[in-house]
């Protein structure tokens, strides 16, 4: 069973895409903002019961976006598979994307999108 981290400010959409995640079974935990989700992937990874998949939503309010958690993430593991979301990529956000290793997913997404995302199949 894949263990998901999700960062979402949105408490519709975070627990929303909690239960959906969990009826496809997988483990899901989640934080509104960036440091609760660093915190909660650090306690995991040092516990030897790493995230699987960190999904983080780019654009936070009141709180550490995104791009600054994942920097923080990659500090801790380098090599989590990490799904950038967002309805505000641009074209430059390309180039974060090759950088850092992401996925992004542009929202609003259809569930089977990140659903093939989160096993590894890159073309739907």
């Amino acid at each position: 069973m894949k263990k998901i981290l999700i960062m979402e400010d949105n408490l519709i959409t975070r627990l929303k895409l909690k239960e959906v995640l969990e009826q496809f079974g997988f483990a899901v935990h989640t934080a509104r903002e960036g440091y609760k989700a660093v915190k909660m992937f650090e306690t995991a990874y040092k516990s030897k019961k790493p995230f699987d998949v960190v999904i983080l939503d780019l654009i936070v309010n009141n709180g550490l976006n995104g791009s600054g958690t994942l920097d923080l993430i990659r500090k801790i593991d380098d090599n989590v598979k990490v799904i950038v979301s967002s309805g505000y990529i641009s074209s430059s956000f390309i180039n974060y994307q090759k950088k850092n290793n992401i996925e992004i997913l542009s929202k609003p997404y259809k569930i089977k999108h990140l659903y093939y995302l989160l096993n590894g199949i890159s073309t739907y």
